[in-house]
């Protein structure tokens, strides 16, 4: 494991690229603990924010058990009328019997004025004394008569002093009247009939999502009622029936596994002890575990989508400036390459005062030190090139200087003294275009002009046994050449080709043609004896010896002049058949001579 970790830290430090660098350091510093502390504080802020759910459903029964309250307390507060008159009471626990019109039509009264204010829809009287009711009345009636009635059947089965009793749309409250002087002795019941919608309103404003449960259970889980939106009394009866119930204080979360739903449940007692006749109800309500935590999602994915939209932002800012500051040292990369490829110039400006420009302008300068210290090289090198050439061309005029007063000499003694001053002449033509004021660089036409004249020069030692076919298209003429570079070919073709055959004589064609853009080959080709294999072998490879006949002081002296002059890729090749031919191919920089050429020494720069 060391060893990796040593291996991660050597490829980071020396062979990462600067740009995955900084990406890299930004994801660990910055990217990472942004994603942890927003993990972080979205689940905090969820549990907050599920609380707060919570917190509101337990608000809304809080809000539902004080309206409850004060609608019961309004209905229980119908039947004091009875009590609160003292004469009527008392008229009621009496032992008085008969027709008495007078409390007959005053409990009419009270009652009629409970169904009056609104408050119920039927108000009544059951009493066991019949004789104490002066007529059957529907609103004070024989207690006889409300035997078939279900309250009054739970009320006896059960002994309860009061009853709230739903069914259907109404529900009932029903009150036990007792003797004022006997508290044992029942005088009988008042019932107040009341529409459910009071309640059935409370619990459906308790319903805050789609598909959550509001109901009212008595102390041994009955429902009493339940919201209208509520679905059904045997949904809510399966919420009521789960035994297991996960406890978080003030609420319970339930699970139904035959529906596979899970709730949160929250109740509270409805409790008033300053009230008698309350009832210990339960006020509920279930709110669908989904349904809340799909509030929870929704504020999760804005958060998620927030913080998704800043760390883009952020890595978009973030890779401009890395890239701002990993593009300027890949173009200093690309600049420190160039010189590798021979590319000294300073054409990268360096604005700015930070790391980055303090060492692109330190890079110029030294490109500036290195391109000067390259000129001036070259400067010598050019002297040196001219010292050589200069050496060179001292070397080959004395060379054909010493043959054309040999071949004078000779024809001053064998023929007439008349041919003297015509050859003097020829040579002095030659002369002065193998001077040519001092200029090293030519036309092609000098050249063959020079290359007429030594022909014509032999041919009068030689009576006319060289033959010249010039075949060089006009075009050509105006080619800059250098001085001297064609004569001591030929010259060689003289005197080691055509003048070694048995008969010396024979004919010299000079050719050219343009083989690339920049390269005229000029072709010097003789029918004399040929060269040897051996010998032309080690022309072939540039082996110029002295054992090559004698040729080879002036062929390498004409190698070595075009390389100088010209560069690698230019000189001399050969070609030849014993016996029948000799080719030799000189291949030269196609240049137009300009007159600036004049006193130029080299031809290898562009056209």
């Amino acid at each position: 494991m060391i060893k990796i970790a040593r291996r991660c830290i050597h490829y980071f430090v020396y062979d990462m690229k600067m740009y995955n660098k900084f990406v890299l350091i930004y994801f660990i510093f910055t990217i990472f603990p942004f994603l942890f502390f927003s993990v972080n504080i979205t689940r905090a802020v969820s549990g907050k924010i599920f609380q707060l759910e919570v917190n509101s459903a337990r608000a809304v029964i809080d809000q539902a058990d004080k309206l409850l309250c004060n609608q019961l307390q309004n209905i229980i507060e119908e039947t004091y009328t009875i009590y609160l008159d003292n004469d009527l009471y008392e008229y009621l626990s009496s032992d008085i019997s008969g027709d008495n019109l007078y409390q007959t039509h005053l409990l009419e009264s009270k009652l009629s004025t409970i169904v009056e204010s609104g408050k119920a829809l039927n108000a009544s009287l059951y009493l066991t004394d019949s004789g104490k009711i002066s007529r059957q009345h529907y609103r004070c009636q024989s207690l006889e008569s409300a035997r078939h009635m279900s309250w009054y059947q739970i009320m006896e089965k059960s002994g309860q002093r009061s009853l709230w009793h739903f069914t259907g749309t109404v529900g009932y409250y029903v009150s036990s009247i007792y003797n004022k002087y006997n508290s044992k002795d029942l005088i009988g019941y008042v019932v107040i009939t009341f529409s459910q919608n009071r309640f059935l309103d409370i619990l459906d404003d308790m319903c805050i999502t789609q598909n959550s449960e509001a109901f009212l259970t008595d102390k041994n889980q009955e429902i009493v009622i339940h919201a209208r939106g509520s679905g059904n009394s045997k949904q809510v009866d399966k919420i009521l029936a789960i035994s297991e119930k996960e406890d978080h204080g003030s609420y319970h979360v339930v699970e139904n596994k035959e529906t596979d739903q899970t709730y949160i449940l929250i109740q509270e007692t409805i409790e008033n002890k300053h009230i008698s006749g309350m009832p210990r109800w339960v006020l509920s309500i279930a709110l669908p575990y989904h349904e809340v935590t799909s509030i929870v999602k929704q504020i999760l994915g804005m958060l998620i989508l927030s913080a998704g939209i800043c760390i883009i932002l952020i890595c978009f800012v973030t890779s401009r400036i890395i890239g701002s500051i990993t593009r300027r040292i890949d173009k200093l990369n690309r600049n420190m390459q160039r010189p590798q490829k021979g590319d000294f110039s300073v054409n990268d400006m360096a604005p700015g005062c930070d790391e980055i420009s303090e060492l692109r302008r330190n890079f110029n300068f030294m490109l500036e030190m290195i391109e000067q210290l390259l000129e001036e090289k070259t400067q010598a090198d050019d002297h040196q090139k001219d010292l050589e050439l200069n050496v060179l061309q001292a070397q080959i005029n004395p060379h054909f200087l010493y043959n054309t007063l040999d071949m004078i000499n000779w024809v001053a003694i064998s023929r007439t003294p008349e041919e003297v001053p015509v050859i003097t002449s020829m040579l002095a033509k030659f002369y002065k275009l193998s001077l040519n004021r001092g200029a090293r660089i030519v036309r092609l036409m000098d050249e063959m002009e020079h290359v007429r004249l030594y022909i014509g020069i032999q041919n009068k030692r030689y009576d006319s046994a060289l033959t010249l076919k010039e075949q060089i298209p006009e075009e050509y003429m105006d080619c800059a050449s250098m001085k001297i570079l064609l004569q001591p070919i030929v010259e060689n073709a003289v005197l080691h080709g055509i003048f070694e055959k048995d008969i010396p004589e024979g004919t010299i064609t000079v050719s050219a043609r343009l083989e690339k853009e920049e390269t005229l080959a000029v072709e010097i080709m003789d029918d004399g004896a040929g060269i040897a294999k051996d010998r032309l072998e080690k022309l072939k490879q540039h082996k110029y010896l002295a054992d090559t006949g004698g040729s080879g002081y002036g062929l390498s002296n004409i190698e070595e002049r075009i390389k100088l002059c010209y560069g690698d890729g230019f000189g001399l090749e050969f070609e030849s058949e014993t016996g029948v031919y000799t080719k030799v191919t000189v291949r030269i920089r196609y240049v137009k001579y300009d007159s600036s050429f004049k006193m130029n020494k080299k031809l290898g720069g562009e056209r």
